[in-house]
């Protein structure tokens, strides 16, 4: 096969698909007359005008200039754009109290790093300079931290936490001594613990959650690739993604100790990042459809395929809404 895709088909850690140097130097071409190139520095508090009110989804877009962060309504309705024009932005997270967001970015030069901004796209300032890809930011309940996934120095995908101000960068997940990798942080409505997705191989893979300082780690699932979990507004349940043999990823639910486990999607195409309702009651997550179609190669044999990219949502029947779709959008961050 010889892919000849009208997307970028590289990102980091969250889309599973390694970059070439060739596209990232085009990609990092595109954005660099607009994303900030500046090394690290404080965040300085301002007062925000406009916040991400609970029940607004923010997301990114793959468009054909680059990745851009919009928000959404609760129903599914586009409300603004966030990221200027040609930037890179991707898998945005909203901090507590909506008035700032996470995201991660390339610079004119460099790898994927994080940034934070204001909830109305204001005052862009990157957290991490380093070799390698940040990525998959989440916020503690306070607002002072920002969980995220690293291969930094081009090693295992481990995860960090960094002050807000983008101070005392600390290191909570190790090697796991299999070549594995650990990702997809998200912190629970308390403060006290992290959930995430690890690889080791074997048994050793799946969801495990841990203690805000790294410590107490608890495996929760099993045998699987299981990814992206999240947690329930109530934290009593987890939703994630399950790899299967013959469906490829579909969403399931479980309680935290891993119990009562359901799945709730059969045969969607690539199912991702689910996001949680307010209130609990849905669930958001990302498929792949044909929204878009592009073309692959094989042998002069034109092959087309589905590369759109939306999100939908279902209840905890797997009912899935047939009136609500967001269209051209992944990683939704369901602000509660």
């Amino acid at each position: 096969m010889n892919p000849m895709r009208s997307d970028f088909a590289a990102l980091p850690l969250s889309l599973l698909r390694p970059i070439s140097k060739g596209v990232l130097v085009a990609m990092m071409t595109l954005g660099a007359s607009c994303v900030d190139s500046t090394e690290p520095k404080a965040v300085t508090e301002e007062v925000v005008s406009q916040k991400i009110l609970p029940g607004q989804i923010v997301f990114h877009e793959h468009k054909e200039s680059g990745f851009a962060i919009f928000v959404a309504s609760s129903e599914g309705v586009r409300l603004r754009r966030l990221s200027p024009p040609h930037s890179l932005d991707i898998n945005p997270a909203v901090s507590r109290d909506g008035k700032r967001i996470a995201y991660s970015s390339v610079p004119p030069t460099g790898d994927w790093d994080l940034y934070v901004m204001n909830a109305d796209g204001s005052n862009r300032v990157r957290l991490t300079d380093t070799r390698g890809s940040d990525d998959q930011p989440t916020w503690s309940p306070d607002g002072k931290r920002i969980a995220f996934a690293s291969g930094r120095n081009d090693v295992s995908n481990e995860i960090y936490v960094i002050n807000s101000d983008g101070t005392a960068l600390t290191k909570l997940t190790g090697p796991t001594g299999n070549g594995g990798s650990s990702g997809s942080p998200e912190w629970s409505s308390d403060g006290t613990r992290i959930v995430f997705d690890r690889d080791a191989g074997g048994e050793n893979k799946g969801i495990f959650s841990m203690s805000s300082d790294g410590s107490n780690v608890t495996q929760i699932t099993s045998g699987h690739w299981d990814n992206h979990p999240t947690w329930s507004p109530d934290g009593k349940r987890i939703a994630f993604v399950r790899q299967m043999p013959i469906e490829g990823a579909q969403l399931f639910v479980m309680n935290t100790d891993g119990s009562e486990m359901k799945q709730l999607t059969f045969g969607i195409h690539d199912v991702s990042n689910p996001a949680w309702s307010p209130d609990g009651r849905s669930i958001a997550f990302g498929f792949v459809s044909a929204s878009k179609m592009c073309i692959d190669t094989d042998d002069a044999v034109v092959v087309p395929f589905a590369c759109g990219h939306d999100i939908s949502r279902l209840n905890l029947d797997g009912i899935i809404d047939p009136l609500w779709t967001l269209s051209s959008a992944e990683n939704a961050a369901w602000h509660r």
